[in-house]
């Protein structure tokens, strides 16, 4: 099982801050539309110049509907640290004179080029029925991620045995598609820990499904899956070749505060590693 939730964490979230990919389904000789999120997790502003693939004769950058002359159809800014969405009614790319079917439920490679001279090749990227999530992306898109509606839109602070807050984490929705934690903590040499974890909508697994790329280097996936206690966060490494190796649950303690307890497999079953309890500390920043 972790190789197809690894397939389908790698879908929808991919290097470089591609996020959800979508191509609508169409004929051979037809248009298609592409719409995504592009992330910048660099310190630097970054550009957008041109996304190629071999399954077109042109991609092209569209403004919104009505052709709004205030955007700019040439790249995509990308501000630091940043999440900007081309989606159904804003810009988007346009694919021209397809060269084979894309049908609903395939996929089809794509390179997308930027201005610092870098490149994010071969992102597989989902073909949906024009009913399905492109066209519905705007009715449907704040459900998307119910699951976390727990935690979407505050802080939590973990406080000690003794009361003592020990970190915050907040969960700050984008879009209604997807959402970033900002964790934050200090060391016992006094050092602050940053770290941010982005939560999406998986397409193709129809999940709520996280990345976490540490400061030290440290990557994990997996997904969140809601119950009637809470909510259980299942990790595994990004190659997932062990399967699931460590579990978080999130149980409530009433209005204001949740119970988390950490588990780690080892060959004779799950043992916990960790708990603590996190109370709601006030509003999360927005996106």
């Amino acid at each position: 099982m972790s190789m197809l939730l690894a397939a389908m964490l790698w879908s929808s979230i991919t290097a470089r801050g591609i996020i959800n990919p979508i191509v609508v389904a169409a004929p051979a000789g037809g248009d298609s539309a592409l719409y995504f999120v592009l992330r910048n997790s660099s310190r630097e502003e970054d550009r957008l110049l041109r996304v190629t693939c071999s399954c077109a004769g042109r991609i092209e950058l569209m403004s919104a509907r009505g052709g709004d002359p205030g955007l700019d159809t040439r790249s995509v800014a990308m501000p630091a640290g940043r999440l900007v969405e081309l989606r159904p009614g804003g810009r988007h790319m346009v694919l021209g004179r397809l060269r084979r079917p894309l049908a609903a439920g395939g996929t089809v490679a794509m390179t997308f080029h930027y201005a610092d001279g870098s490149e994010t090749r071969d992102v597989r990227i989902v073909a949906d029925a024009g009913e399905g999530w492109a066209a519905g992306l705007i009715g449907r898109g704040p459900r998307r991620l119910a699951a976390l509606e727990g935690l979407a839109g505050w802080c939590w602070q973990s406080v000690n045995a003794g009361g003592r807050p020990t970190g915050t984490r907040c969960f700050s929705p984008a879009y209604g598609l997807f959402m970033q934690e900002r964790q934050e903590a200090t060391r016992a040499d006094g050092a602050l820990f940053l770290n941010y974890i982005l939560y999406a909508h998986d397409v193709m697994g129809r999940t709520t499904g996280f990345r976490d790329n540490g400061p030290e280097g440290a990557q994990r996936a997996g997904r969140v899956v809601a119950d009637e206690a809470g909510l259980l966060f299942e990790d595994y490494s990004v190659d997932a070749a062990g399967g699931i190796s460590t579990r978080t649950s999130w149980r409530r303690d009433g209005p204001d505060a949740w119970l988390v307890r950490s588990e780690k497999r080892f060959q004779r079953g799950w043992r916990e590693i960790w708990r603590i309890r996190m109370v709601r500390a006030g509003p999360s920043p927005p996106l």
